[in-house]
């Protein structure tokens, strides 16, 4: 098959091709700026730098501490929140390990 582009008669599959290709490079780019960002650290209440996830984690577990200790709620941000400051610590070493 033989699609028309910019008054080029090109087969469809070297189109699919470099549309691929160009994907493929919107995603390395993208990838990289995650990668990044997961890197930086923000400051958090404690004015420890800290990665997103274990601000929100400490914040929820503080939060949460403050129900009483057969609250639903309060038990599910102790949990969530410890969660995300694993997740944190998680992704600080996987950074570190990618980024010798």
């Amino acid at each position: 098959m033989i699609m028309r582009q910019e008054g080029i008669d090109t087969p469809l599959s070297t189109l699919s091709r470099c549309s691929r290709h160009i994907g493929l490079e919107k995603l390395y780019a993208a990838a990289g700026i995650y990668i990044r960002a997961l890197g930086k650290k923000k400051e958090g209440e404690d004015r420890e730098k800290s990665l997103p996830p274990e601000i929100l984690g400490a914040a929820m577990v503080s939060h949460g501490g403050e129900y009483a200790s057969e609250s639903a709620y309060g038990q599910a941000l102790l949990r969530l929140g410890s969660g995300m400051e694993r997740i944190g610590r998680i992704q600080e070493v996987q950074f570190r390990a990618t980024h010798r």
